[in-house]
């Protein structure tokens, strides 16, 4: 029994070090998400803990995990398609471009729980006011927009219901 376990140890080994060679062109970008997830997660808990007194949820926690693997799988996906069409650099960029919009994402979530946390700090605050472009979501064109969006949805609902 011993031999197969250290077999299969062997195997695990072998096939992860493979895996983690074959992706060792996005392996910077893929380090970054999980850094910034793992930030995202714990300021999202702190200001649900703290601020909204909501406790731990487990449901949240792990939809971010899911968040998180989705992200890396796309941008997995887009290195494997960009190697077997022969479009490596091509797809490096594509993956910098969309690591950056993750990047954003997380940012601006990130901000916005340190605002709740911090609301005195007029820093934060101006930060999430500029980069969540909270001062685009004051102007009656971006309410229509939204309300437009929501009419839209609305719509199709009721589309499918019937």
């Amino acid at each position: 029994m011993k031999e197969i376990w250290d077999i299969l140890k062997n195997f695990a080994v072998a096939f992860g070090s493979g895996v983690l060679a074959y992706f060792e062109p996005v392996f910077n970008p893929m380090v970054l998400l999980s850094i910034l997830a793992g930030v995202d997660i714990f300021w999202g808990l702190v200001s649900a803990v703290r601020i909204k007194k909501e406790g731990f949820k487990f449901k949240k926690f792990v939809r971010a995990g899911i968040y998180y693997l989705i992200y890396l799988s796309i941008i997995a996906f887009i290195y494997i398609i960009g190697y077997f069409q022969d479009d490596t650099p091509e797809a490096l960029v594509l993956a910098k471009a969309v690591t950056y919009f993750f990047i954003y994402h997380y940012g601006v979530n990130i901000l916005k729980n340190l605002a709740r946390i911090f609301p005195e700090s007029k820093v934060i605050a101006g930060l999430y006011f500029i980069f969540g472009f909270e001062f685009a979501k004051r102007h009656s064109w971006v309410d229509a927009y939204n309300k437009h969006l929501e009419s839209k949805k609305n719509q199709e609902k009721i589309n499918d219901e019937t």
